[in-house]
């Protein structure tokens, strides 16, 4: 089933244009930083856009699920890896952004272990 949700994300994300921001998630798995495969499919998908869109800036926010010092730290590397993916996927380093993001409010469990990337027109 998680493989349909990727396909159909990847078909909705191919079908779009750059209009406006954009915000797409990776999603990652509890305690992790590195990307399923899953993971890596949207990640080559966003790096597809940025390739053909240009946007003028993406942002890459890491999120994890809770408020301590390790919780941070594994936010950062998921950001990291993405940011690293994207880059290797010929994205140009100079136009991502990775910033620090709180524990996303009133979100827990796995809807909380993500990236979010946003593609600024």
């Amino acid at each position: 089933m998680r493989g349909f949700w990727a396909a159909a994300l990847l078909v909705a994300l191919a079908a779009c244009g750059l209009s406006g921001p954009r915000q797409l998630d990776v999603f990652f798995l509890t305690n992790e930083a590195r990307l399923t495969p899953d993971g890596q499919k949207v990640v080559d998908e966003i790096a597809k856009i940025a390739r053909e869109t240009g946007p003028s800036q993406i942002v890459v926010e890491g999120q994890a699920d809770g408020g301590t010092p390790s919780d941070a730290a594994l936010a950062d590397k998921r950001a990291g890896t993405v940011v690293d993916a994207l880059v290797a996927g010929g994205v140009d380093a100079k136009r991502i952004t990775k910033v620090a993001a709180p524990a996303p409010a009133k979100i827990t469990g796995v809807a909380a272990h993500k990236v979010v990337v946003q593609l600024l027109p």
